[in-house]
């Protein structure tokens, strides 16, 4: 079974003022089924690294560097055209509001790449979509 990681545990893994560090960045080199990355988590990976209330914010350049890393060690899932009619699918059947978007987007982008598992830390996000399971590695 393949494993999607959220942009939480790439940011807490790099993250080493993160109380969380350690555990995401161990579950990473070893805790992760059949990892892979959504291109969208990157680009979300991105926007955090360099914001600037980020403890410690990286320049795009580094920050660029580091998904170049992943994505030479992680396969990268991509948006299907499909992605749009699951996205409203998903948003009608749970009755979600704006907050959500990215969410669902998320999820829809999984279940179109044959993805039922997403390693997160915010699994408390998703739990209300029963089309896909979480690992949490901070309660493993």
């Amino acid at each position: 079974m393949r494993t999607a990681i959220d942009t939480n545990i790439l940011v807490y893994s790099l993250n080493k003022s993160s109380q969380h560090h350690d555990i995401c960045r161990q579950f990473l080199l070893s805790g992760v089924e059949n990892p892979v990355v959504p291109n969208q988590v990157l680009f979300e990976f991105l926007r955090v690294v360099t914001h600037p209330k980020f403890l410690h914010p990286l320049d795009l350049k580094t920050a660029i560097n580091h998904v170049a890393v992943y994505k030479s060690i992680y396969e990268t899932i991509y948006e299907t055209d499909q992605d749009f009619v699951l996205f409203r699918d998903l948003y009608l059947k749970y009755q979600l509001g704006s907050n959500r978007i990215f969410d669902t987007k998320l999820v829809a982008t999984l279940i179109n790449n044959d993805i039922n598992r997403l390693a997160t830390v915010n699994d408390k996000d998703f739990k209300i979509f029963t089309e896909i399971e979480t690992v949490n590695p901070l309660v493993l």
